[in-house]
């Protein structure tokens, strides 16, 4: 019974072993010769811009996310499923963006190097899967779709490789291939290399992928059996592709020299290189490009070309490789001087075009080109004019901290050593001039001593041209002086007068001196009164003030004569003495008696001559009379006619409406050819009859 189980077991080992192994060649029949978008390498010419190279270059970097990183350099997942991320950082330019990648790894038993020696390469333990999803960004942190192209070798048989079909717009490998495809239901494509030996490492086991623009994709590769594998990722490309265009920079410097402003551009060239008139064998047969610093918005340039850098993605300086072609200060031309040269290939060339600050007081900056952070923006062009008939350019801007302060120190001018307070710092924008002559602010006991304009030591007014300018203030000990108005709140115009006031105030100083007293209004100063001199004194004076100070705050102090000292400062509202409007409190026209007729009673004129406007401050005014009470008797009867005026001629009848009888803007009063009357009718009652006037005076144009 064991020989027969024996027999039977054999054979149906043998029988599920060949099944199996015929399923595989079934599944990756057919070749990728086969598929649409395949090509021979060598037989396509892509566009720089279908196209984006990894670069780890001088300032690629990476920074762990989570999971594990083995030695400091290599995404590594177990063999329990688990996951690891890492971001890389300026990992390639694409049309001049400064590119970063995160990179997460899911899977188990496989690694993936992040390290700039063996970046992307692969290790993957028997049995063990990988999915690698790349995620772009930009420097901001934003997403940013971008062409993607891999070059992944030493894919042997025992490795098989899934992407999303629709990601793919080309698949590149050598004629000599073996690679055989299948589409998965999922919209995934597997692709099998079938390769006879299993650790062969030829052209053809490298497979060259490039990506539709995308913002993110994943690659899972999965080892089925034999033993562990190695996947090495190659930064050439399989294929030739046109040079790409050299793409201008927008950099910041945040500190101001004249040799730190830079205009950069970036280009990225592949390994191989072909066009229809600039390429053989893979090389450039020129290779220039021009910058062009825009100037026409400026009145005045604040910068020239200068000199150039030309640095590779690691860094290594190139600058001997090639030579300056000048057109103006403000138009070069950078031109390879062997195109060929080897170290001009698979790399990113960065061009630093050094410009020399030629900014002065005859070139003032523009304030337009400086933004609210204080940057001076120096806009650029970048054209690579060894593409024939080549009409793209790239714009790039450069910006430069243009801010510069002014320190001002603060002095004694019999100690320049003692520092009275804390400098003040003024920022000011370079090349524009300044004026600091009044920036003498207050300090206890000390007064400013200021420096006549005409000195050749004055340095309060000028032109910046230095990033910290320094300037001294001195400042002289004061002879103490206190100074108290004793007339509180307001100063009245005196009566009488126009412009006439009285003030009574106390000094004293702390050496006896002679002093002077002033007035000053809206930046003016007047000088009032000279004393001889003054200890403790109480002084009454009565002067005449401008009329502009009339109705204003007006500020006074005294002026010691010793060095000018100061003493503080009192203000004072100036006050007018307004019109004044005096009537008799009572208008009697006395007794009188209903006649036949109509007849008039005048106002006594002792009465009429009570009524008056004393105006001293000779101001506009005018008279509002109206009749609040027309003239009624106890029993309600009035009488038909209402008072009436005669003023200059003019007569005028009251009634419960304003009316202006009188105008002027000077004392006043009514003469003798004015009146005040009433009239009698014969329809009048007999009776007493009282009526209220309101009399209104007012300020303004009559």
């Amino acid at each position: 019974m064991k020989n027969k189980l024996l027999i039977i077991f054999v054979p149906l080992t043998c029988f599920i072993f060949c099944f199996f192994m015929i399923n595989i060649q079934e599944s990756y029949a057919d070749p990728i010769t086969q598929l649409p978008n395949f090509q021979y390498s060598g037989t396509m010419l892509p566009e720089s811009k279908d196209i984006f190279n990894f670069r780890y270059g001088k300032n690629t970097y990476f920074k762990k996310l989570s999971g594990e990183v083995l030695n400091g350099e290599k995404l590594y997942v177990n063999k329990t499923p688990s996951e690891a991320q890492a971001m890389i950082y300026h990992i390639g330019y694409y049309q001049g963006k400064n590119i970063n990648v995160k990179i997460t790894l899911t899977g188990r038993a496989g690694g993936l190097y992040i390290n700039k020696k063996d970046f992307l390469n692969i290790d993957l333990d028997i049995g063990g899967w990988i999915t690698i999803k790349f995620e772009f960004f930009d420097q901001a942190n934003n997403p940013v779709s971008i062409p993607l192209t891999t070059n992944w070798n030493k894919i042997n048989k025992q490795v098989s490789l899934k992407i999303g079909k629709d990601k793919i717009r080309y698949l590149i490998a050598d004629p000599t291939n073996q690679f055989t495809y299948k589409e998965e239901s999922n919209g995934e494509l597997t692709l099998q290399n079938n390769v006879t030996s299993a650790v062969d490492t030829g052209i053809n086991s490298s497979l060259q992928c490039i990506l539709y623009p995308t913002t993110e994709v994943s690659f899972n590769f999965n080892h089925k059996q034999g033993y562990n594998s190695y996947i090495k990722y190659n930064y050439e490309n399989l294929n030739a592709s046109m040079l790409s265009n050299a793409y201008g920079l927008d950099e910041r410097f945040d500190t101001f020299n004249s040799n730190d402003l830079t205009l950069t551009a970036v280009q990225d060239i592949s390994n191989n290189i072909a066009d229809e008139s600039n390429a053989s064998n893979g090389k450039l047969n020129a290779l220039a490009t021009n910058f062009r610093k825009e100037i026409d918005s400026l009145p005045f340039s604040q910068y020239k070309i200068d000199g150039f850098q030309v640095l590779d993605s690691d860094g290594n300086n190139l600058t001997d490789l090639f030579s300056l072609s000048v057109k103006d200060e403000n138009d070069i031309i950078l031109i390879a001087r062997n195109p060929k040269d080897n170290r001009l290939y698979n790399t990113a060339l960065m061009y630093l075009v050094k410009s020399k600050w030629i900014g002065s007081e005859e070139k003032p900056v523009d304030p337009g080109r400086i933004d609210n952070n204080g940057y001076l923006k120096v806009p650029f062009e970048v054209q690579t004019t060894s593409i024939p008939n080549n009409t793209f350019i790239s714009k790039g801007q450069s910006s430069i901290f243009y801010k510069g302060n002014i320190n001002i120190n603060f002095v004694d001018i019999d100690n320049p050593e003692k520092i009275l307070r804390d400098p003040l710092t003024i920022p000011s924008i370079l090349t524009l001039s300044f004026d600091l002559s009044k920036e003498y602010p207050d300090i206890p006991n000390y007064q400013p001593v200021f420096t006549p304009s005409n000195d050749s030591e004055n340095n309060d007014k000028g032109i910046l041209l230095e990033k910290t300018k320094e300037i001294t203030h001195q400042y002289l000990r004061k002879n103490n002086i206190h100074f108290e108005i004793l007339n509180k709140d307001s100063l009245t115009i005196n009566q009488g007068t126009q412009t006439e006031v009285t003030m009574n105030f106390s000094v004293s100083l702390e050496l006896s001196d002679a002093y002077d007293l002033y007035g000053e209004y809206n930046g003016k100063r007047q000088l009032i009164h000279h004393y001889t001199t003054s200890n403790g004194k109480k002084d009454s004076l009565t002067f005449n003030i401008p009329k502009e100070w009339i109705g204003k705050k007006v500020i006074f102090y005294v002026v010691s004569n010793h060095y000018n000292t100061e003493s503080n400062k009192e203000e004072r509202q100036i006050i007018a003495r307004e019109p004044e409007l005096r009537v008799p409190p009572i208008f009697s026209f006395g007794e009188t008696e209903i006649k036949n007729e109509k007849y008039g009673i005048l106002l006594p004129d002792a009465l009429k001559n009570e009524i008056k406007v004393i105006d001293d401050a000779q101001v506009k005014w005018k008279i509002n009379i109206k009749e609040m009470l027309p003239f009624s008797a106890k029993n309600e009867e009035q009488l038909l006619e209402r008072i009436h005026f005669t003023i200059k001629g003019k007569e005028y009848i009251l009634n419960q409406e304003d009316q202006t009888i009188l105008t002027g803007e000077t004392s006043t009063q009514l003469d003798k050819n004015d009146s005040i009357f009433i009239i009698i009718t014969p329809a009048d009652k007999p009776g007493k009859y009282q009526g209220i006037l309101e009399w209104t005076l007012l300020n303004g144009p009559s």
